[in-house]
């Protein structure tokens, strides 16, 4: 009986080219020693993933494996994932970005990517009422990321499409030595919007996570609305306010999942929380009511010893938390005014839901006031006298 180990090695890698995967591949390569030879997997473990930093052991490993593909261009098809770092005031600077730009373009596989803000956010100090823009430097690794995302003609008929098959993005806040931050979580402003108008548009791309979120005020305000593929949404330690977290839920074409735990245990060991309005994020999701099916808003990093904190006011009217939340919206959209295409539909802060509306939900993680406000419900479906088990999701 013919095997397919008895094929010439020319038909099985024609047969691999055409698994995506890397684990199916691997599968294969594991039945027996000559599709072990035959699928390269010696090579493809090398190649899979590549880490960037501006330290020298990673610098001196991610140049090798450049010069590598430039020599042998089919090497590139092995890079699945590819993870950049930076620190702006090191002693070579932009470095790892170049070479980052320059993997990317020879690495048409590319699935995942997990990388620092490749770009300075802009800054404000005191005593100055604008922000100042360090429009100075060039950004090799920012230009290539937003002329493949927001340029379809990029970079020309005769080159490669790039990052056609990303599904997975990272944003990396870290320090340089992140061992003197284990007890208490410090945040970094991160332009969140500016980050991810990196990649919003990609065909492929599904998720996009972080940790230690925390949104620069003078940096991107949002994107257009429902101008995203992106579907699943995961933050760890979340300290957007409101309506940076409902322009992010927004910009989805349609949410399947979002995970964003609240709060952070600050220097010192307090509480901080900078939810300013829960009817925003809950109206925002009224969206994707019928598409979500993860929900995890808890409250993370709270010390035994703190005083309960009223994160939700129930007890408000609902012409009162309108007022409230009305006034918040137009503070937002005024930060906003240089781009009024962030500014999302007027349609949404008039709908009216509760949680039973979540109708594909299948995972809900919730802070207990989180919990009772949704089912509770916002506009005409607000019942103030309702019973829990009556507003949960049918699934």
């Amino acid at each position: 009986m013919a095997q397919l180990t008895d094929l010439p090695t020319e038909i099985i890698l024609h047969i691999v080219s055409y698994l995506q995967s890397h684990d199916d591949i691997a599968a294969l390569a594991a039945q027996s020693s000559h599709l072990y030879e035959s699928c390269d997997m010696r090579a493809r473990a090398r190649f899979r993933e590549i880490h960037i930093t501006n330290n020298a052991k990673h610098l001196k490993s991610a140049f090798a494996a450049l010069i590598d593909i430039l020599e042998q261009p089919y090497l590139g098809r092995y890079v699945r994932h590819i993870e950049y770092w930076e620190l702006f005031h090191c002693r070579e600077p932009l470095l790892a970005q170049v070479l980052t730009a320059l993997l990317i373009s020879v690495a048409p596989e590319v699935e995942s990517m997990a990388l620092s803000q490749p770009f300075l956010s802009k800054f404000s100090v005191p005593w100055h009422t604008d922000s100042i823009d360090r429009k100075c430097t060039k950004f090799p690794l920012k230009w290539l990321l937003h002329q493949i995302n927001n340029n379809d003609a990029f970079p020309g008929a005769r080159g490669p499409k790039l990052l056609r098959k990303l599904r997975d993005v990272y944003l990396v806040n870290e320090t340089e030595d992140d061992t003197s931050w284990k007890q208490d979580r410090v945040f970094f402003m991160t332009d969140l919007f500016g980050f991810l108008e990196l990649f919003h548009h990609l065909p492929s791309i599904e998720s996009f996570g972080t940790d230690e979120l925390k949104t620069s005020v003078v940096g991107k305000h949002g994107l257009p609305f429902a101008s995203s593929n992106i579907s699943r949404i995961r933050i760890e330690h979340s300290l957007a306010d409101s309506m940076n977290l409902a322009r992010m839920i927004c910009l989805c074409k349609q949410l399947r999942e979002f995970q964003c735990p609240i709060g952070a245990r600050s220097i010192g060991g307090n509480l901080t929380c900078r939810l300013n309005s829960f009817r925003i994020i809950f109206q925002a999701l009224l969206v994707h009511r019928r598409t979500l099916e993860v929900l995890d808003l808890g409250v993370t990093y709270i010390p035994f010893e703190s005083t309960p904190v009223e994160r939700v006011p129930l007890n408000l009217s609902e012409n009162r938390e309108k007022r409230e939340q009305m006034q918040l919206i137009r503070t937002a959209n005024e930060m906003a005014l240089a781009d009024r295409s962030v500014q999302l539909p007027d349609w949404i802060w008039d709908q009216a839901g509760s949680l039973a509306e979540f109708s594909a939900l299948k995972h809900l993680n919730l802070e207990l006031q989180y919990l009772l406000y949704m089912a509770r419900g916002v506009g005409t479906a607000r019942d103030d006298g309702y019973q829990l088990v009556d507003r949960l999701p049918s699934q």
